[in-house]
């Protein structure tokens, strides 16, 4: 955990040096439905909250989901009780405002990947009383209970990259099978869309390398597509550092010179012949830096531990797109997964995964196609939570692309989904964000 925050603070938030305007904050009443809340589950007299990010208190109601980050104002007379992620429940006083963090424990933001060779496993959440089916690369987390059929062939992949047989044929908690430890490196992503750009299929704009971290510094250029463009010309500019060229394809490896120097911020840009401009998004920060020797070398460290492990090669792939993604590095992160795509893996997990990271640097575009993939296989495949997950991530994008209709259709297929896995606190989620959405 230690080297991992190292990289990502050692770096001073990139993102912050970038001199473009900060990205547009969360709408106050706009929650990321697919991360772990807190229920508000009474609301009595004048309560408010004020989402982080935001300047504003706005009213709360019975089964808003909450966030630590997140501030709780009652009136002289109010009452709010708020269940927390372990289940206990915390009575806020009147005539208080304060931050919820601290109150409850901490969100559980360890990712323990399971990697399923043989046979059936299944999956208790915390708080749900049913097992369900998983699939290759489902996440678990401290606190889920694991279920091994006598035949299964199943490993943990530990978010310290320790790789553990699961027991067969009884229930086991992940704490038991991956127990926290000193360096815990694999973590959650960091939410919803960061940016609202990729959302015009007419310009090209830049699919990689894009908000992201790179361990190479030769990196493949990417960027969409247009049509009738006939040429593109690139430009990537940095601190006292400008490169240009012109192709007739929408990918190419920048050549290595000049050099792409560590810890700088650079830019692509991308124009197609018609006159159209990636810079047209309007999207603020989407440059990226190339880690330093010793940052790269703690990375390929934890690249050597997991090929030593003798993983299945589909899991061995999917746990490294999930630690590139832990460290930040997002391009790589994708190639993983992309190559994985390309070889027609039927695996719920990868287009998922896809669909989050594309939705997380601003190509709700590619995300749709993403998620559309992940649900049918999840539902072919009974993992019925991946396809809550699938359906919801859908929805969430349709949002995004403006497509009020089609949002609250799959936002109500995954609430639906949860509801039969019975998974209140999601389904108490989709319904506030359901309400939200409507005219």
């Amino acid at each position: 955990m230690k080297n991992r925050l190292a990289i990502l603070m050692g770096l001073g938030f990139w993102l912050v040096a970038c001199t473009e305007p900060s990205p547009r904050p969360p709408e106050a009443n706009t929650p990321t439905t697919t991360g772990s809340g807190l229920i508000l589950l009474a609301a009595e007299g004048e309560v408010q909250v004020r989402r982080a990010g935001s300047t504003d208190f706005v009213p709360a109601t019975t089964g808003m989901v909450l966030f630590t980050n997140d501030e709780l104002s009652l009136g002289p007379t109010a009452r709010a009780v708020i269940q927390c992620e372990d289940m206990t429940t915390w009575y806020a006083s009147p005539a208080t405002t304060t931050t919820i963090a601290g109150k409850c424990p901490l969100a559980r933001n360890d990712v323990n990947l399971l990697a399923i060779s043989q046979g059936q496993v299944r999956v208790r959440r915390l708080g749900r009383l049913e097992f369900s089916l998983a699939t290759n690369g489902t996440i678990v987390q401290r606190g889920d209970e694991v279920q091994a059929e006598a035949n299964a062939v199943a490993t943990m992949i530990c978010n310290d990259l320790s790789t553990p047989v699961v027991p067969t044929e009884r229930p086991v908690n992940v704490a038991d099978v991956c127990p926290p430890g000193e360096e815990e490196i694999l973590s959650t992503l960091s939410g919803g869309q960061q940016n609202r750009g990729g959302t015009d299929p007419l310009i090209p704009y830049v699919i990689s390398p894009r908000m992201t971290r790179l361990l190479t510094n030769q990196p493949t250029l990417r960027w969409n597509e247009v049509v009738g463009a006939t040429s593109y010309t690139l430009r990537i500019q940095g601190q006292d550092f400008e490169w240009e060229t012109e192709t007739d394809q929408t990918a190419l490896l920048y050549p290595g010179e000049p050099l792409l120097e560590a810890g700088v911020v650079y830019l692509l840009s991308v124009e197609a012949a018609n006159g159209r401009s990636s810079e047209e998004e309007g999207t603020a920060r989407l440059g990226f830096v190339i880690l330093t020797e010793a940052e790269a070398a703690t990375v390929q460290a934890a690249v050597a531990q997991l090929a030593a492990a003798n993983l299945p090669v589909e899991a061995l792939t999917l746990a490294r797109a999930h630690l590139y993604a832990s460290y930040g590095l997002t391009a790589e992160a994708l190639e993983e997964l992309e190559a994985l795509a390309q070889g027609g893996s039927q695996t719920p997990a990868v287009y998922r995964l896809l669909g989050d990271l594309h939705r997380q640097i601003g190509l709700p575009l590619l995300a749709e196609d993403d998620y559309l993939q992940a649900a049918p296989l999840a539902e072919a495949a009974g993992d019925l939570e991946a396809q809550a997950q699938a359906q919801v991530g859908a929805g969430e994008v349709y949002l995004t692309l403006g497509n009020r209709e089609e949002a609250i259709r799959w936002l109500t297929r995954g609430r639906q989904a949860y509801e039969s896995l019975g998974d209140g606190r999601q389904v108490a989620a989709l319904t506030a964000r359901l309400e939200e959405l409507q005219p």
